[in-house]
């Protein structure tokens, strides 16, 4: 795999905004297993809009005057790291993006590439400053480090490396449990670095979990990843997309959006295209990526991309050079996605089989079972992990503590690994007592 060096980019520099997904880099892939990698948002402030154009025009120029020469891409970076505290870019990490499209928002409707996202983050209204706000359509690249800043004013340019993985150990044995759970970063410009700014997002039980993960041999990650992929895609396709409601149609009338927009077809047409990339990638898996280093970081960013990933797990993925546990990482978190979908979806049908009329006088969020009261210390109970897994048996051996809605079991299972797990009204069907078929 070559390198790319020295090559000079402006920056976008937007952590805290959320609503803007981090893109992940696609230059590995042919152009039929990018699309994926697109991503659509909307710039309101006047730098940021000031960068993209500036880009854009840039590029335009260099482009027009010679037309058999190598047409060169309108690239930005996106940064999702800073390693010294005094703000300085020269380490930071990022992911290059190309530019495909750039206009005023009332001038482009974004299909939303996950069924998950608000329609309110791209409602097409006024900024603050009463201007319109620049819808961008950009796709990933390359992950890259910056070595140089070159300007700083209105809008950062700097020069960057590309960031490439280190040469994995691959184990025999079952991976050893790590005391920190932190993934490795990169950064060659200070001898260490603050591994702990994401902690306070996670959860308790991701230590266990982690150890879970960590004893699955290297060799086996690959293909348990593809297989966690496949389901997801499966999972997808079987989805069943409800038609708008006359209410739902009102308010995207409101929004200023088009209400003959079907949602649900677009969301089917977006699994089927899933589908449709995963066979493809699947069969040239080996010819993208000959090597085995390759194979996992191209593995891990493609799951990562199917799975939906939040911007918190997309961040630890770009800083990460260790590929064996980028996709541990990757494959926890698939995992955790699709045992999500499998309890929504277990719960939807014991809901679709009970009486329709105390389905109507039903108000607020799902509530626990009744005899979730009588769960105490030393009862046998079993919880389905996910569809590799399956049912679980295990013990509670801590009285269960009711934090708001949900209550915090921890599980002894059988095979000697004890677990805290939340018990929630909206994954009921996920929990049920010992010894039920």
């Amino acid at each position: 795999m070559l390198k790319r060096r020295r090559v000079t980019i402006p920056l976008l520099d937007i952590q805290a905004d959320d609503s803007v997904i981090i893109p992940l880099p696609a230059s590995h892939l042919p152009n039929e297993l990018a699309t994926l990698q697109i991503y659509g948002m909307q710039l309101c402030a006047g730098i940021h809009k000031m960068m993209i154009t500036d880009t854009l025009s840039k590029v335009q120029l260099a482009s027009s005057g010679d037309l058999f020469s190598a047409r060169e891409e309108p690239t930005y970076g996106h940064i999702v790291f800073k390693p010294a505290e005094d703000g300085s870019l020269v380490g930071a990490i990022g992911c290059a993006a190309e530019i495909v499209v750039a206009s005023p928002s009332d001038a482009m409707q974004i299909a939303f590439l996950d069924e998950s996202s608000e329609p309110s983050d791209f409602d097409g209204g006024m900024s603050e400053s009463g201007e319109l706000p620049m819808t961008v359509l950009a796709k990933g690249s390359f992950r890259f480090i910056v070595r140089e800043v070159k300007q700083s004013f209105p809008f950062p340019i700097v020069v960057v490396d590309e960031l490439l993985d280190d040469e994995p150990v691959w184990d025999v044995e079952p991976a050893p449990v790590l005391d920190d759970d932190a993934p490795k970063e990169y950064n060659d410009f200070e001898d260490k670095y603050d591994e702990g700014e994401d902690d306070d997002d996670d959860d308790d039980d991701d230590d266990e979990e982690d150890d879970m993960y960590a004893k699955i041999p290297s060799s086996d990650l690959t293909s348990r990843t593809l297989q966690a992929m496949k389901a997801i895609v499966d999972q997808k396709l079987n989805t069943k997309y409800i038609p708008i409601s006359p209410l739902e149609e009102s308010i995207l009338k409101e929004s200023g959006m088009d209400p003959n927009m079907n949602m649900g077809k677009m969301q089917q047409d977006q699994a089927e295209e899933m589908a449709a990339v995963f066979d493809v990638f699947v069969s040239s898996l080996l010819d993208i990526a000959p090597s085995k280093i390759e194979r996992l970081y191209v593995v891990g960013i493609m799951a990562a991309e199917f799975a939906g990933l939040d911007n918190n797990v997309r961040r630890k993925v770009l800083t990460m050079v260790d590929g064996v546990e980028r996709l541990r990482l990757v494959l926890r978190e698939a995992e955790k996605k699709i045992g999500m979908v499998q309890a929504k979806k277990l719960t939807e049908e014991i809901v679709d089989k009970s009486d329709e009329g105390s389905k109507d006088l039903q108000v607020g969020a799902p509530s626990l079972p009744p005899w979730a009261k009588n769960i105490k210390k030393g009862l046998k109970i079993e919880y389905f992990w996910n569809e590799g897994e399956g049912w679980c048996k295990g013990e509670v051996t801590e009285t269960p503590v009711m934090v708001v809605d949900e209550l915090l079991l921890t599980i002894l299972f059988e095979d000697g690994e004890t677990h805290r797990l939340p018990f929630r009204g909206d994954e009921k069907a996920r929990w049920r007592p010992s010894g039920m078929s």
